[in-house]
C-alpha cells in the first residue's frame, strides 16, 4: 500500500528536493494510443481507443483504469504502469500520482514522485534526518508496525 510522506498528517512533503518531487511528460496521442492497443490487444471485442483514471488511492496515486472500447475493461493502476515502463521505458511516468491533458496530437502528464510509493524514500529519509528525526523512526514512518530490535556482539 502507498505511503504518503507527510509527517503526522502535516508539514510539507519530506521529499521535496528530489529530482521527481514534480515531473512532466508528454506523449504523441497517436503513440499513446497505439501502446494501449498493442498492450491490451485481444480482437476486435477488446479493442481500446480511450482510458481515463477511475480510482485513487490516499495519496493520490491512480490504482484503477478504465480502458474505453466496445467491451470496457478495468485494470490496476501497478498494470497500466508496468506495461507502460515496458513500453516507453522506465522513466516514461515517473509514478501513477499524475494528472494528464489530452490534447489533438499530445497527451501531457504532471506527477509528483517516483516509483509506487510502497517503502522508503531516500529523499524523504533524508528530509526526515534533517527535521531531526533519529533512525529508528524514520523506518518506523515508512514501515509501519515494524519492530526494532537492537543485538549486541
Amino acid at each position: 500500500m502507498a505511503h504518503s510522506d507527510l509527517k503526522d498528517n502535516k508539514g510539507s512533503e519530506n521529499c521535496f528536493h528530489s529530482p521527481s518531487f514534480h515531473w512532466v511528460a508528454e506523449f504523441e496521442t497517436s503513440s499513446f494510443l497505439d501502446f494501449i492497443a498493442v498492450a491490451y490487444a485481444g480482437g476486435i471485442e477488446k479493442f481500446y481507443t480511450a482510458w481515463e483514471p477511475e480510482t485513487t488511492d490516499k495519496t493520490g496515486r491512480i490504482t484503477q483504469i478504465l480502458l474505453r472500447g466496445r467491451v470496457p475493461r478495468h485494470v490496476t493502476g501497478y498494470d497500466f504502469a508496468e506495461r507502460i515502463h515496458n513500453h516507453f521505458g522506465y522513466n516514461s511516468l515517473k509514478s501513477m500520482r499524475f494528472t494528464h491533458n489530452i490534447l489533438r496530437r499530445s497527451i501531457f502528464f504532471k506527477g509528483m514522485g517516483y516509483g509506487d510509493g510502497v517503502g522508503m524514500c531516500l529523499y524523504g529519509c533524508d528530509g526526515l534526518a534533517k527535521k531531526g528525526e533519529t533512525a529508528d523512526n524514520i523506518i518506523r514512518f515508512y514501515y509501519p508496525g515494524t519492530r526494532i530490535q537492537k543485538i549486541e556482539w
